[in-house]
């Protein structure tokens, strides 16, 4: 009676969730072909956002894996497993998203280098910049993406061709990129060009 409102924490989850049903079949696809990647034994750095999420789906099953993430949703999938080390980050809680950042999280991955990282982005051009929205995410992105013995970007086709305020890294300098079949042809042949390694699914995964 008078009216209802949602409560900050619901409002939180409720956007997150949101964000996770968007172009869903390309985030799995991408979670698969990062997952492939990982071998038992390995350590894995996953940046938060829901296309890491699905990275995470594909690994609580593996042997021995270690998984470092800022994202608390990886967290909550991954903390029953009996063959994945979970080691959280830490951080400051950030506003409006489920994941940790700040000084604490930058000053942790000065002391980790994980086999493999999985990192996401607002946008990638057609360059190979990638970008975000944020400042302080910029420079904790690129120093996951630093820190680690190789690093891809994963970021399904909704993402690509674009650009945001900030940009925090080349992929010419990374690994690679790991996007969904979708992803224009175009695109995908100007990155090539650029020496950029592009890691998509196979044809018969489009619908």
């Amino acid at each position: 009676h008078g009216g209802a409102v949602l409560a900050p924490g619901v409002t939180f989850e409720f956007a997150f969730l949101r964000r996770a049903k968007l172009n869903q079949a390309g985030k799995r696809a991408i979670g698969r072909m990062a997952a492939s990647l990982v071998s038992d034994g390995q350590s894995v750095l996953l940046d938060s956002g829901t296309t890491t999420v699905a990275i995470a789906e594909h690994l609580r099953t593996r042997l021995d894996i270690k998984v470092i993430t800022t994202s608390l949703p990886i967290a909550s999938m991954l903390q029953y497993s009996e063959t994945v080390e979970l080691n959280l980050l830490g951080g400051q809680l950030r506003p409006g998203s489920p994941d940790l950042y700040g000084a604490m999280t930058e000053s942790n991955l000065d002391m980790i280098c994980p086999d493999i990282a999985f990192v996401g982005a607002a946008a990638v051009d057609a360059k190979g910049s990638v970008f975000t929205e944020s400042a302080t995410l910029s420079r904790l992105l690129a120093k996951m993406a630093k820190c680690a013995k190789r690093a891809y970007i994963v970021a399904d086709s909704s993402k690509l061709g674009k650009t945001a305020l900030w940009r925090y890294g080349d992929l010419r300098q990374l690994a690679g990129l790991i996007t969904d079949g979708l992803a224009e042809a175009t695109l995908i042949d100007s990155l090539t060009r650029r020496g950029v390694t592009v890691l998509q699914p196979k044809p018969s995964s489009r619908k």
